[in-house]
């Protein structure tokens, strides 16, 4: 199958799949905050970043590592899945030694480390397994089915263990144990969707995992500071204006993550097609996917500063109104972001991701900063801002790096030529006559 195809494809599994999980995230949001008030949306919201952190620092980075060496048939997928749980009994045993320590370290009681450590390896082997459906197409499409499948029992089974047993002080646990449950349920049907393999020891595994590592180790640079860029301002606003304040931020967040929908599942895809095209087709795919994500952003983001104030008094109830400001701030980094998830899996899915890692991590320094200068100063406000300004000078770093390394000129990716101006007023022209000649008909 053409590779163009192929692209297609996985973009139309990923992209249904994905608008499904938002529409349920966002009923999972507007569940929470209404039934958890502002303080316990905040602290659960806080529970689901500490495990998404975690989860990305302790799989050390090699479900992308995975991904490649599968994509490319370097390494076979009985040897794959054998690793796979060789590396989970690993973290494992690496998670309970840390326990004390992250209890002290994150101030935990004991029965929410447990909690957290148990959606740490969930979340961990909901990656690596991930990582192996995603490289034949039969994978993608149950991915892209078990993902809002998933997300639906987590609903599900939060509402229904409030109204059934109604406990005022246990709701907070309700919502995790959900969680948990829904990560559950997606690990079983992921296992059936892997198939069967031959789990076996060998030798030439310590030569295979180094070859993960050392691939995971970039990749696992560019996922933690990509992460954190777009989540630091939340741990920060937890430790310096409480859970109340992060709550209401969490709703402008839940929001904006919707104009990051199309870009992650283009990055997604990207990544999976990249390792098996040539330089120039892989250009014009890039540079296609980037103007059409611009002008999915601009027009998602218009949408919301016209309707964000309704939605969110819809969604969240009244308590949350606060929360367009944050939004309304967030705005014109989110539009740089949703271009930097491109370029990021652009530099990964040709086997360059330090490259990722290094503009992140940049980012992070500079978003942290920012931060610490805004938040004592503006609130929330002030992270809405630092981190606009952070995702702007990514932006630019990406853009220096693929001319820097590439050679690709920023022009070539975000304008048109004139032949393809030419072309496009055709097609306007074309499909505005087929119109006027239907309405007069």
């Amino acid at each position: 199958m053409p590779s163009k195809m192929l692209f297609s494809k996985t973009f139309g599994f990923l992209m249904s799949s994905n608008v499904l999980v938002v529409i349920i995230s966002i009923f999972i949001g507007a569940a929470t905050s209404r039934i958890l008030g502002v303080e316990g949306r905040g602290e659960f919201y806080l529970f689901i970043q500490i495990v998404s952190l975690g989860t990305i620092i302790f799989s050390l980075g090699i479900h992308s590592a995975i991904q490649y060496y599968l994509s490319k048939e370097i390494i076979s997928k009985d040897d794959i899945a054998s690793m796979i749980i060789l590396q989970l009994i690993a973290i494992s045993i690496v998670l309970f030694l840390l326990q004390s320590f992250l209890n002290s370290f994150l101030e935990l009681t004991y029965d929410m480390s447990i909690l957290i450590l148990i959606s740490l390896l969930l979340g961990i082997s909901i990656l690596y397994l991930n990582s192996v459906m995603m490289t034949f197409s039969e994978g993608i499409k149950n991915t892209s089915i078990l993902a809002p499948a998933s997300s639906a029992v987590q609903l599900f089974l939060f509402i229904f263990l409030v109204v059934v047993l109604s406990d005022q002080f246990q709701k907070l646990s309700y919502a995790i144990i959900a969680f948990i449950i829904g990560n559950i349920f997606r690990i079983i049907f992921s296992f059936y969707t892997v198939g069967k393999f031959n789990f076996n020891l060998k030798k030439k595994y310590l030569t295979d995992f180094k070859k993960l590592y050392k691939f995971g180790a970039a990749s696992f640079l560019a996922n933690l500071s990509v992460l954190l860029l777009f989540k630091l301002d939340i741990f920060m606003i937890s430790s310096m204006l409480g859970y109340a304040e992060l709550g209401i931020y969490s709703a402008a967040v839940t929001l904006i993550e919707m104009v990051l929908l199309v870009p992650t599942v283009i990055g997604t895809s990207l990544f999976t097609h990249l390792p098996t095209i040539g330089s120039k087709e892989r250009i014009t795919l890039v540079r296609k996917t980037l103007l059409g994500v611009m002008a999915m952003s601009i027009f998602l983001l218009i949408m919301l500063s016209i309707f964000g104030r309704i939605i969110i008094i819809i969604l969240f109830g009244g308590l949350f109104i606060e929360a367009i400001y944050p939004l309304l701030y967030l705005m014109p980094g989110i539009f740089f972001m949703s271009l930097n998830y491109c370029f990021a899996n652009y530099f990964s899915g040709i086997g360059r991701p330090i490259i990722t890692g290094c503009i992140f991590t940049i980012g992070v320094l500079i978003n942290f900063i920012l931060n610490l200068y805004f938040i004592p100063i503006l609130g929330i406000l002030g992270a809405s801002i630092a981190s606009s300004i952070a995702y702007f000078f990514v932006t630019l770093m990406f853009i220096y790096a693929l001319w820097q390394f590439e050679k690709i000129n920023s022009m070539e990716l975000f304008f048109f030529s004139r032949k393809e101006i030419i072309k496009l007023q055709f097609y306007i022209k074309n499909k505005l006559n087929f119109l006027n000649d239907y309405f007069k008909q």
